[in-house]
C-alpha cells in the first residue's frame, strides 16, 4: 500500500509540473500560440484583404476607357449606285469624372473609292479625317456621380462587415481558448489539493495504524480512515481523466503535441477595476463585432437609397463637342484635288424618362426597410450590451468580495484542523470528526481555487467584451493591426 501512494504522489507532482520542467503558460500566452497557428484565423485575414479591394474596384470606374473599331465594306454610292470601296479606323478615349460629367477625345479615318460619282465636285477618292472632343453634363440623374461616391461609401463598409466578422472569430476563438484554460487550470489546482488530501488521508491511516499496534485504536477507526483514503483515489483519477482531455484540446488550438504537459497560470486580480461605466461601455460599444457589423449595414442602406432616388430622376444630358474635320481627295472636273480643313462641334440636350416606376419605387422601400431593421438591431445590441456590462461588472465584484471571504475561510479551516489534531492525539475528538474536518478543509481549498478561477475568467470575459484581449497580442498580419480602426458610423 505504501508503494501505491508513494506513486500516487509521483504522478501528482508529474502532472502539477514539478518534475521534468512542464512549461508554465499564461492565457495571453495560449491565445498567441492560437494567433500563430490556428487556419482559420488566415481565412479570416484573407476576406478582409479581399474586401479592401472593393475600394481598387470603384476607383477604377473614372479611369480612361480606350475603345477602337476598323473595317472594310463594299457598297454602292448614295443615288446612283455605283460600287464603292470603304474602309475606316476610329478610336476614342473616354473617362467618367467624379462630379458625374463624361469627357471624351474621339478619332477617325475613312476612306471612299467608287467607281462613278453622282458630281464630279465630290473627290473621288475621298480621305476624311476626324478629331474632336466631347463633354456630357448631366443635369439630373448621375448629377455628382452618385454611383461613384456611394460605391465609395458602401466599399469601406464592406470591409468593416469583414472586420466585424474578424472580430466576431476572434472573439469567439478567445472566449473557447479561455474556457479550456481555465478549466484545465480548475482540474489542476483540484489534483494538486487532492494530493494534498492524499497525502493527509495517508498520515492518517498511518497513524491510525500505529496507534492499533497499541492497541488505542479501534477497528471502525481504521475502515473509516481506508474508505477517506480510497475516495481520495477516486477523485484523483477521474481529476486526471479530465486533465488528459482538456490538455489535449488546448494543445490541439495552440500547435503543440497532444501530450505536451504544461501549468497554466491564471491570475485573480483583487484589483478594483479602473474607469467608469461610460468609459468601458463606450469601449464596448466601439469593438462589439455584432454592433460594427449592423452600423455597416445602415451606410449601406443610405447608400442603396441614396442611388435608388437618383434613379428616379429624369435622364436629362447636355453634350457639348468640339472638333476639327480634314477632307482631302481627287476632283475630275479640275484634274487636282482638294484639302479642306474645318472646325465643327455643336451642343444638344438629350432626356429621356421611365414610364414605369414600380420597380424603382419598389427597390427605394426595400433600401429604405433594410435601414430601419439594421438601426432596430443596433438599438436593440446597445440595449442588451448595457446590461451585459453591467452584470458582468457586479459578477466580478461579488466574485471578488466572495473569493475573500472564502480565503479567510480556508485560514479559519485549516486552523480547525490542526486543532483537531491536536485534541485527537490527547483523546479529546473521534476519528469521524478528525475526518469530517479534513473534508472541510479539503472543500474550502477547492472553494478558494474555484472562486479565484472564476474570478480569473470574469475579467477575461469583460477585457473580450472590451475588445481589449488581443492588445498584447502581435497580429497574423504584421501589417494588419490586430484589430482595424472601427468605422464611425450612425448611432
Amino acid at each position: 500500500m505504501r508503494k501505491i501512494l508513494f506513486y500516487l504522489v509521483i504522478a501528482a507532482l508529474v502532472v502539477s509540473g514539478r518534475l521534468f520542467g512542464a512549461e508554465t503558460i499564461t492565457l495571453q500566452q495560449s491565445l498567441q500560440r492560437v494567433i500563430d497557428t490556428y487556419p482559420s484565423l488566415r481565412v479570416a485575414e484573407l476576406q478582409l484583404q479581399r474586401a479592401r479591394q472593393q475600394n481598387a474596384r470603384v476607383e477604377s470606374q473614372l479611369g480612361w476607357t480606350l475603345a477602337g473599331s476598323g473595317g472594310y465594306a463594299r457598297d454602292t454610292a448614295l443615288g446612283i449606285g455605283a460600287p464603292l470601296d470603304r474602309a475606316d479606323i476610329a478610336a476614342s478615349l473616354q473617362r467618367k469624372l467624379a462630379s458625374g460629367a463624361s469627357v471624351g477625345l474621339d478619332a477617325g479615318y475613312s476612306r471612299d473609292d467608287a467607281s462613278d460619282t453622282f458630281s464630279p465636285l465630290i473627290p473621288n477618292p475621298s480621305d476624311v479625317t476626324d478629331v474632336g472632343l466631347s463633354w456630357r453634363q448631366p443635369l439630373a440623374k448621375g448629377l455628382g456621380n452618385p454611383q461613384y461616391k456611394q460605391g465609395l461609401v458602401s466599399a469601406e463598409a464592406e470591409v468593416n462587415i469583414a472586420e466585424a466578422d474578424r472580430r466576431t472569430l476572434h472573439d469567439s476563438l478567445a472566449r473557447q481558448v479561455a474556457d479550456l484554460y481555465y478549466s484545465a487550470a480548475l482540474t489542476q489546482a483540484n489534483i494538486k489539493n487532492a494530493a494534498q488530501a492524499l497525502d493527509r488521508a495517508r498520515r492518517l491511516k498511518k497513524y491510525l495504524q500505529d496507534n492499533a499496534g497499541l492497541g488505542i485504536a479501534e477497528e471502525t477507526d481504521l475502515l473509516q480512515a481506508e474508505a477517506q483514503l480510497r475516495t481520495r483515489i477516486a477523485e484523483r483519477r477521474a481529476l486526471r481523466v479530465a486533465w488528459e482531455q482538456q490538455r489535449t484540446n488546448l494543445n490541439r488550438l495552440m500547435g503543440r503535441d497532444w501530450n505536451a504537459e504544461f501549468n497554466p497560470a491564471p491570475a485573480a486580480s483583487m484589483v478594483p477595476l479602473a474607469g467608469n461605466f461610460d468609459a468601458m461601455f463606450e469601449q464596448v460599444e466601439n469593438h462589439n463585432p455584432d454592433l460594427m457589423r449592423n452600423r455597416a449595414q445602415v451606410v449601406i442602406a443610405d447608400a442603396a437609397i441614396g442611388l435608388k432616388r437618383d434613379a428616379h430622376k429624369d435622364d436629362l444630358d447636355v453634350v457639348f463637342s468640339v472638333g476639327n474635320r480634314t477632307t482631302t481627295g481627287d476632283v475630275d472636273i479640275t484634274g487636282g484635288n482638294i484639302d479642306e480643313s474645318e472646325l465643327i462641334g455643336g451642343v444638344r440636350l438629350e432626356y429621356s424618362r421611365a414610364l414605369d416606376r414600380r420597380g424603382l419605387d419598389a427597390e427605394l422601400y426595400q433600401a429604405q426597410l433594410d435601414r430601419d431593421i439594421a438601426s432596430q438591431e443596433i438599438k436593440t445590441l446597445q440595449h442588451d450590451l448595457r446590461y451585459n456590462l453591467s452584470g458582468l461588472l457586479a459578477e466580478i465584484e461579488a466574485s471578488r468580495a466572495a473569493l475573500s471571504s472564502f480565503r479567510a475561510r480556508l485560514v479559519s479551516e485549516q486552523r480547525k484542523f490542526e486543532e483537531a489534531i491536536q485534541r485527537y492525539r490527547t483523546g479529546r475528538t473521534t476519528t469521524e470528526d478528525l475526518i469530517r474536518f479534513e473534508s472541510d478543509l479539503f472543500l474550502a481549498e477547492i472553494t478558494v481555487e474555484q472562486q479565484a478561477i472564476e474570478l480569473a475568467r470574469r475579467h477575461t470575459d469583460l477585457d473580450v467584451l472590451r475588445g481589449i484581449i488581443w492588445e498584447s497580442i502581435a497580429p497574423l498580419n504584421p501589417d494588419v493591426p490586430a484589430y482595424s480602426r472601427p468605422m464611425r458610423g450612425k448611432r
